[in-house]
């Protein structure tokens, strides 16, 4: 019995809905904790425009739909893991996208982030097709089948 590890995701998004109105909303919910999970939300099929290191070992990144909208984006403390380099080296490839949503503020302006969690290649056109010998951006499992777990349902490849 291989223990397969999940990823619990509370909906799906569109970068069009990654608002900051999103974000206040959500931070209504808090605080977050045990019994209290901050939401998780997957995000389909984007491209890295641009990545960067930031301080010692994050990676920021801003992300782009096929429409051209982007969201900022940032997965901290993975510069030495599998997810920090495929950030860094992701050769122009879309990815699947799962993390949580946070307010930025920086001199006086505000705009939505990605706390990235973790990521998937796209394979087929398939939104979250996780399956065969197929790795994680993380380093998960790297053969038999991966479940994403959504709060109402799971979905199983």
């Amino acid at each position: 019995n291989d223990i397969q590890s999940t990823l619990t995701i509370d909906s799906s998004l569109s970068v069009e809905a990654a608002t900051i109105e999103l974000v206040k909303y959500l931070e209504c919910l808090g605080p977050f904790g045990s019994g209290n999970a901050e939401p998780r939300f997957a995000f389909a099929s984007l491209r890295i425009a641009k990545s960067d290191v930031v301080g010692n070992d994050h990676v920021r990144c801003h992300l782009v739909n096929t429409i051209g909208r982007r969201l900022q984006a940032i997965s901290f403390r993975s510069l030495d893991t599998d997810l920090g380099q495929r950030l860094l080296n992701h050769g122009g490839l879309p990815l699947n996208f799962v993390g949580r949503l946070r307010e930025n503020s920086w001199q006086g302006r505000s705009s939505v982030q990605l706390l990235i969690d973790d990521g998937a290649e796209v394979i087929n056109n398939y939104a979250f097709v996780i399956a065969g010998s197929y790795r994680l951006l993380s380093g998960g499992a790297d053969h038999g089948w991966n479940v994403y777990v959504f709060r109402s349902f799971a979905v199983i490849y």
